[in-house]
This record gives structure tokens, C-alpha cells and sequence, in this order.
């Protein structure tokens, strides 16, 4: 199950700027040790994911002082499960090798469960001078050594081989010398010589966690982040910022959920929403208002002087950072803040406590609430946690909010065990939000907000005795309420954008994934007909979505057939929809006149080079069938690939039908197959023989039972063309229902798809008549028919792309010998 990630800042008695007065302990607290190893242990029986000291490298005027560096840090107590710690680690002026060994050993050792870095850029003039430089480079140059000094860590990271530590004192080898290589790099700031000094972190390179909002930082990000802290206030900028960063991460060809966005939150708790207000006016009475005044005019930048306490914040005194010093995301956040508050009086503002992150005060199921909006919505992968105080702040979020969001299924219920990389990485969300009458953008602190959906619709029961008409199977029946409710509506939308995981989210919440996965294994038993019939109506409904979702069944089989420990285990993730799958296969046709991806026998597996010509569901898809093939052999090499693990590159082409499919050129560069994932191998002449003439239904029946006799597999017709062309027929004859040349058509589809074919001439048919069909949708709207907001001029696209899906030769000639009528 994926979760709502979790984290706490800890590096001081709280974020209230009164938190610190409460008592001699919490004055102490951003310094003493034993405060960072109670925090840590709160969040670790809350089964949060990280610990952040945001420290900083100079006695920050705000009072938000430093913490205990790295090689202070204790593990608390020595026992139980702890979350991961992230560090922060100038790149301004310390060389990589000196920088990462303290952070690559202390990764090795048992401090929670590992030691990460924050690749972070320290915005004001103090930092710059205790770096050793008289002032800081520009924004621009701080982005140019960071790029640099990540691209050094990583190859730092890599200068030890796997199996270079040998460590057997009978053999007499402690290191394997060979498996040990300098890296040699000469940049414009750094020159590195390599090794690393010992070996890396068992996960290989730091996580790389980036803090910087300019657009520098942003492309920074993209490149080489695994998650972001980034300051949001509202939830529109935050949805705008959170597209925009998964679309840069995507254009550098990686997977838009390889990296998480995590805005900062800073709450006050309380057992209602009025005990909350209570607790912060509180801590507000232990802060003089001069030092409330000073420390908000301090987060901003101003001079306290230019500010009055009961007149309106003075707008026109907040003014951007340049390109040198402060955080561009901070002041962005900031000024959205002071503008949607400008009634407000200096006072009014003070007394809310800092801003330039988002605020809640309330009660536990507010908070819930909140959160959940944000999450189900797309809008985050997670936050950071930073309490008003310490440590009741952090204990109330653990013992009443915590416990809400696992009744919701929003956040696991025991500790996560892989690397800290697998914990922060967006994973797919476990439902979607069904809130729909609500406004999203209602204050969060408002209690008649109206209920949340809390809990996934199981999958529908199976009669048995179900009929054979699939429009009346319980699992159509939900299916098709979600296409109209979720997927319709956005259609034309998407067709120009992208495929939302939001859609793949409200299918798997009615147990869509579910349907090709033996029942064995987590799936359930949905008859093909029905299958059918849902993704037709699908096809007419949005071809985009269509097309990435219909091909999560594409591994399915494959790990059936090859049958090891390996890939059976990936079908109940299949199942539960935590793993959605896709093809990446049908480019291997074209050799050897063109190459596509070269398959090379290496030790225990192959090594896959060159492109993936077509793959729909770049940044949705995790496990995609792929194709190779080995020229020494002239053989066809088939297996499922992780398209999260090094040596995936993509690139979405520029399509004009489903561009919404996220359908993208896939470059594999070194690209590991291990042996238990490969699924067949199969000479070239055998392959090429069947492609295109065996109906899928038949073929995926055939490899699960190869005696099965093929009079025994109904037959049913592919998948698309109907569904796009009765769509496009319904809503024409709608606007004309009595137009002989539309209901000519109409019969014409009707007897096709009941007619079978040999294959491939039954697609072919149905294909021919869906571009028809379409183009008759768009000349029923007349020239409004072609206007980018019809669904009309979608479908019509559609149907073109459909005749050059699965374009084996014979499916080519029998398109071209429909068209030669």
C-alpha cells in the first residue's frame, strides 16, 4: 500500500517563535542532544519516514539556531524502529570528497536507518563567510556548484564495484583493487580525483533531497532529486507548482513519481479547533509583541521600524531577492500569503506565527482532513511536519492525527523497511478522493467543510450466475460509473495534457487491476466479454486513458509463463494496483531493417541497448513487458523491466492523436534484464511467423494452457474501434437521429463486430469503419466539431491512431486492402 509520507522537522523547541520560553529545557533544546533523540523517537513510534535538522550554517537572527551536526547525532535510546535522518550539506565551498565520506559512513551505521543529504543552498551573506567567501555567488552560479558537486558525489558513489569490499581475512584480501576506480573529474569548480575513500552506502548514493524554488533550483531538481522541500501556502500554488515539477522531472526523462514534493506544514493541535486557538494565543502571551514583531519582520526581510502593529502590512515594502541572496520559493509563498491577507493588520499577522509555509490550527480530524485533500487531490506526495512546540506538538500529531489517516488507509500502519530512496519516491496513491460537492479551497480550519470518502470501495462481488449481457455485471456497472463521473468530464482535456494518476487511482479504487490477475493471486475472475465491453466504453469515452490503461494486463501473462519466485511475486501488485504495467515490445518487428533495443547475454541476464519506440504510460507505468533482440543468436528476447532501476531514459512524442497517453520513446542505456525476469527467448522466424494472426485473447489462453483447444476461447473483437466508433455514432445520431446515412453506419458496425474474421481482417474492418464513424461524429457538430473543446475531433484522431497500432506487416496489408475499396 503507497502512504502519505511524513516528516518532522526537529532542530529547535518548536516553530512558534514562543516555543523556546516555555521552559529552561526548551531554551536549551536547539543545541542539546538529548531534544533531537526524543523528537526522533516520537516520530519513530509514529512511524513518520524522516527527521530533518534544518539547521543552518550561521547563528540565523531569528533565533532558529544550529543543532548537533552528523557525528553528534545519536540514535536516541539504542532501540526500536527510528526514521531516516536527513542532513544538510553546504555545496557553496567544501570539496565532494571531504563533504560526502562523514555522510557516505555515517550511512553505513545504525542511526536510525540511514544517514541522507540535502543538496541546499544557504541564500543569506553569513553562510557565504563562514564557506570562506566574502559573499555569496549569485543564484545562478550556487545552482552551477551544486549541479557539479552532485554529478561528483554520484561518481564518488560509483568508484566502488559491487563485491570491491571483499573484507576475508583467511583469502588475505580485505579490498578487491580492481573493482576500485579513480574518477578523475575536472569541472569548472571542482576537481576530483576519486575514489571514494570506503565503500558507499548499501543504497549506492546519497538521497538527494533539493530546498530551492528559483528556476535554477527547479531544473536542479528534475535532474537529480529525490524529493523537494518546498515552502506552499495556498493549495492552488501549490497544484501548479507540484505539475510543473513533476513535467521537468518527466522531461528529463525520468519518472514523474521518482521524485516527492514535500511542502512544509506548521500546525497547532489541540483537542478541538477551539483548544487549539487556545494553545496558540498562549504561546503568543509568552512572546513580548516587540519580539513577535521583530520575528516576523525577520522571516520577510524588513526592518521592524517600517512596520505598524494595527495598520495593514505595507505590500509595497516586500520586495524580491534579486538573484543573490534569500530563498526565491520562500518569498514567492510569502508574497501569496501577504496578498490574500492584505486586510489584515501587522497584528492580526504576527499573532498567526511565521508564514511562507502552509498553517493549520485545529483539531485532529481537521487536520486529517486537510491533509487528505491535498494528497487524494495530487497536490503533494507528503509533507513536513514542523509543531508549534516541542514535544506535546509532535506527540498530539503522533497519538490523534496519525491514527485517523490509517483508519483512511492514507498512511501504513508499521514501519516501511526499504531504503530511505523507496520510503521519499511518490508512489500511487491508495484511493481516490470522492468529496466532490466541497470546494477543495475552503479554509482547512473550517469544521462544516461537509464528509470525506475514507474508505476504498471494495471490488464488486462476482455472481456466478451473473448474465451474459455485460452491461449488467456488477464490475461494468462500477466501471462505467467511474468513466462518467471521473473520466469523461476531463476527456478533451487530458486528450491535449496528460493521463492523471488520479484516473488510474479511481479505477484501482473499485478493484479495476484486479480483473487479469489469477484469482490466486489477488485477482479476481471478471469475464473477458465484460472486460471487453468496459474498455470500449472506455475507448469512446477518453482514448487516452484507454490506452495506458488497457495495457496494464500486458505483464500479466509473461509472469504466469516464465513462472520463477520473481516475477510470481509481482502479480499481487499487479493486483492491488501498487504496480501499474504496461508494453514496450512491438518495435522489435522491425528487425533487422531498423534496430530498436539489442539484447547481449551477460552474467546472469542481458544487457539491453537502444530505443523503445512506443511506450504509452510514461510516468503511471513501473513494470512494462519489453523486447529485445539478440542479433548473435537472431533471436527474440523478451522480459518484464523495472522501469524505476538505472538506464531508462524517456522521451514523449509529440503525437497528434492521444498525446494524453503519455506515450513516450524509451532509451535504455546498459539497461540490466536479470534471468529470473526474462519470459521468453524465441527465434526470430518463429515470432515473426505468428505476429499479427493469432486473435490476444487466444494467444494469452494458449500460453497459461498450450493443449487448449481454440473452439473453447470465445472470440471477441478488438479492443477500441468499436468503442470509439459507437460513441461517436451515438452522440451523431443524437443531433440527427433520423439521417439514413448515419443509421446505415451504424448497422454496419453492428454487424461487423458480431462477424468474426481471421485475424487480423476482423481489426481491420473494424478499424476502417471506426475512422468512418468518427468523421461522421464531426460532421454532425458541423465546424463546431473540430473546436479543440469537442470530444468530437478526439475520437476522430483516435481512430487514426488505431491503424497504426500493432503494425505488423500483415495488419498493414490488410488495412491497406480495406482502403483500396
Amino acid at each position: 500500500m503507497s502512504s502519505l509520507h511524513l516528516n518532522v522537522d526537529i532542530t529547535t523547541a518548536g516553530v512558534h517563535p514562543g516555543a523556546w520560553r516555555r521552559s529552561d529545557q526548551s531554551a536549551r533544546a536547539f543545541y542539546v542532544r538529548a531534544h533531537h533523540a526524543r523528537t526522533a523517537q516520537i516520530a519513530g513510534r509514529g512511524l513518520l519516514d524522516v527527521v530533518f535538522p534544518a539547521d543552518h550554517s550561521y547563528l540565523h537572527p531569528s533565533g532558529f539556531g544550529g543543532c548537533p551536526r552528523p557525528t553528534e547525532h545519536g540514535r536516541g535510546d539504542g532501540s526500536g524502529d527510528q526514521p531516516h535522518r536527513i542532513d544538510r550539506v553546504s555545496l557553496l565551498r567544501l570539496p565532494p570528497p571531504a563533504r560526502d565520506r562523514p555522510v557516505v559512513l555515517l550511512a553505513r551505521t545504525p542511526v536510525g536507518r540511514a544517514h541522507q543529504v540535502e543538496c541546499g543552498h544557504h541564500p543569506q551573506p553569513p553562510a557565504g563567510r563562514n564557506d570562506g567567501l566574502t559573499d555569496l555567488p549569485s543564484r545562478e552560479e550556487r545552482c552551477a556548484r551544486a549541479e557539479e558537486s552532485v554529478e561528483v558525489v554520484t561518481q564518488l558513489c560509483e568508484s566502488w564495484e559491487q563485491g570491491a569490499l571483499v573484507a576475508d581475512p583467511a583469502a588475505g584480501i580485505q579490498v578487491d583493487d580492481a573493482r576500485v576506480h579513480p574518477i578523475d573529474q575536472v569541472g569548472e569548480h571542482f576537481s576530483v580525483a576519486g575514489p571514494l575513500q570506503g565503500p558507499p552506502s548499501p543504497q549506492g548514493r546519497p538521497l538527494i533531497v533539493q530546498a530551492c524554488g528559483s528556476a535554477g533550483g527547479l531544473a536542479l531538481a528534475a535532474k537529480y532529486a529525490d524529493a523537494v522541500f518546498t515552502p506552499q501556502v495556498a493549495l492552488g500554488a501549490a497544484e501548479e507548482y507540484h505539475t510543473t515539477l513533476k513535467k521537468a522531472v518527466a522531461n528529463r526523462g525520468r519518472a514523474p513519481n521518482s521524485l516527492a514534493a514535500l511542502p512544509g506544514l506548521i500546525y497547532t493541535l489541540g483537542s478541538t479547533e477551539e483548544d487549539a486557538r487556545r494553545r496558540r494565543d498562549e504561546l503568543n502571551e509568552l512572546t513580548p509583541a516587540v519580539d513577535q514583531l521583530a520575528a516576523f519582520a525577520c522571516w520577510i526581510g524588513l526592518d521592524p521600524a517600517v512596520l505598524e502593529l494595527d495598520e495593514p502590512f505595507p505590500l509595497h515594502k516586500f520586495e524580491g531577492t534579486g538573484d543573490t541572496y534569500g530563498s526565491a520559493g520562500f518569498d514567492r509563498s510569502a508574497r501569496i500569503y501577504l496578498e490574500a491577507n492584505h486586510h489584515k493588520s501587522v497584528r492580526e499577522r504576527v499573532a498567526e506565527g511565521p508564514i511562507g509555509h502552509w498553517k493549520i490550527t485545529g483539531a485532529p480530524e481537521q487536520i486529517a482532513d486537510a491533509l487528505e485533500r491535498w494528497y487524494r487531490g495530487g497536490t503533494t506526495d507528503g509533507f513536513n511536519l514542523m509543531a508549534d512546540a516541542h514535544p506535546d506538538g509532535l506527540n498530539n500529531i503522533v497519538d490523534h492525527t496519525i491514527p485517523i489517516l490509517q483508519r483512511r488507509e492514507l498512511f501504513r500502519h508499521e514501519h516501511f523497511k526499504p531504503r530511505l530512496r523507496a520510503v521519499t519516491t511518490a508512489g500511487p496513491r491508495t484511493a481516490r478522493c470522492r468529496h466532490l460537492h466541497a470546494d477543495p479551497r475552503t479554509s482547512c480550519s473550517d469544521p462544516h467543510q461537509g464528509d470525506l470518502m475514507t474508505t476504498s470501495t471494495p471490488a464488486p462481488a462476482i455472481d456466478p450466475e451473473a448474465p451474459l449481457d455485460p452491461k449488467t455485471h456488477p464490475a461494468y456497472i462500477e466501471f462505467a460509473r467511474v468513466v462518467e463521473e471521473v473520466i469523461a468530464p476531463r476527456a478533451v482535456e487530458v486528450d491535449r495534457t496528460e493521463v492523471p494518476r488520479s484516473h488510474i487511482e479511481a479505477l484501482r479504487e473499485i478493484g479495476y487491476q484486479r480483473w487479469f490477475v489469477p484469482e490466486q493471486y489477488g485477482g479476481v475472475k471478471i469475464p473477458e466479454v465484460v472486460q471487453s465491453a468496459a474498455h470500449n466504453l472506455l475507448f469512446g469515452a477518453d482514448p487516452s486513458t484507454a490506452t495506458v490503461v488497457t495495457q496494464h494486463d500486458a505483464p500479466i501473462v509473461p509472469a504466469l509463463k516464465a513462472g520463477t519466485p520473481e516475477t510470481l511475486a509481482l502479480l499481487p501488485q499487479l493486483a492491488a494496483g501498487e504496480l501499474i504495467g504496461g508494453a514496450g515490445m512491438g518495435h522489435v518487428r522491425s528487425w533487422p531493417h531498423k534496430r530498436g533495443t539489442v539484447a547481449a547475454k551477460v552474467p546472469g541476464g542481458y544487457r539491453i541497448d537502444g530505443v523503445i519506440g512506443w511506450h504509452s504510460g510514461w510516468g503511471l507505468t513501473d513494470i512494462v513487458w519489453l523486447g529485445a533482440v539478440d542479433e548473435e543468436r537472431e533471436a527474440y528476447v523478451f522480459g518484464l523491466g523495472d522501469l524505476h532501476q538505472p538506464g531508462v531514459t524517456g522521451q514523449v512524442l509529440p503525437l497528434t492523436a492521444v498525446f494524453g497517453s503519455r506515450t513516450a520513446a524509451l532509451t535504455l542505456d546498459s539497461f540490466f534484464l536479470p534471468d529470473e525476469y526474462v519470459t521468453d527467448v524465441v527465434s526470430v522466424t518463429e515470432w515473426k511467423a505468428k505476429d499479427g494472426l493469432v486473435r490476444p485473447e487466444l494467444r494469452r489462453a494458449k500460453e497459461l494452457n498450450p493443449d487448449l483447444d481454440p473452439a473453447d476461447v470465445p472470440q471477441l473483437p478488438p479492443v477500441g474501434a468499436y468503442g470509439l466508433a459507437r460513441a461517436a455514432l451515438d452522440d451523431a445520431l443524437e443531433l440527427h437521429p433520423d439521417d439514413p446515412s448515419l443509421l446505415a453506419i451504424s448497422e454496419e458496425l453492428e454487424t461487423a463486430v458480431s462477424t468474426p474474421l481471421p485475424d487480423p481482417h476482423w481489426r481491420a474492418v473494424l478499424n476502417e469503419i471506426a475512422v468512418r464513424a468518427t468523421t461522421a461524429g464531426v460532421i454532425s457538430r458541423g465546424g463546431a466539431g473540430l473546436l479543440q473543446g469537442e470530444i468530437t475531433q478526439v475520437r476522430a484522431r483516435a481512430a487514426q491512431f488505431l491503424q497504426v497500432r500493432g503494425l505488423a506487416p500483415v495488419v498493414r496489408t490488410a488495412h491497406f486492402e480495406r482502403y483500396v475499396r
